[in-house]
């Protein structure tokens, strides 16, 4: 036969049991919390390296980019040296072209200035050549002339000695 218990140690019982239950209750929640904040504290540790490594990933491409247009400034510069190496070495070129080309001015104006003292020359050569032909033919003028008052004095002379002859 079942023994009967006391309602009070019924009720004692019962309410050791709800406490043994709330107890369990509180555990788990205590637990439950628990494993939640570490579950947080995990993500957030992952959310922390992912975003470091986000980060570290988008300062080396900033630093590559910056590598990148550093390498481009200067090939932009060595471009503007080169040039301005080729600007100077045109320049330098136009400078002697227009050098020749003085010195080929100045060749010409003394090749010309040449040619005219030649002409110079040459007409100062015909004018005395000219005057010597003038003198030359003033001589043989004088010589004609000479030899004509000879040749009337000599006919006067013989016109003389005819007319002493006649007397």
């Amino acid at each position: 036969m079942a023994t009967e218990q006391p309602t009070g140690v019924v009720c004692q019982e019962a309410e050791l049991l709800k406490h043994l239950a709330e107890r369990r209750e509180h555990e788990r929640e205590v637990a439950q919390k628990a494993l939640t904040k570490e579950r947080q504290e995990h993500r957030a540790d992952a959310d922390k390296e992912q975003r470091q490594m986000h980060l570290n990933a988008s300062q080396e491409q900033l630093e590559d980019k910056h590598s990148v247009e550093d390498s481009l400034n200067q090939d932009s510069l060595n471009q503007d040296s080169l040039n301005q190496d080729s600007l100077n070495q045109d320049s330098l070129n136009q400078d002697s072209l227009n050098q020749d080309s003085l010195n080929q001015d100045s060749l010409n104006q003394d090749s010309l200035n040449q040619d005219s003292l030649n002409q110079d020359s040459l007409n100062q050569d015909s004018l005395n050549q000219d005057s010597l032909n003038q003198d030359s033919l003033n001589q043989d003028s004088l010589n004609q002339d000479s030899l004509n008052q000879d040749s009337l004095n000599q006919d006067s002379l013989n016109q003389d000695s005819l007319n002493q002859d006649s007397f």
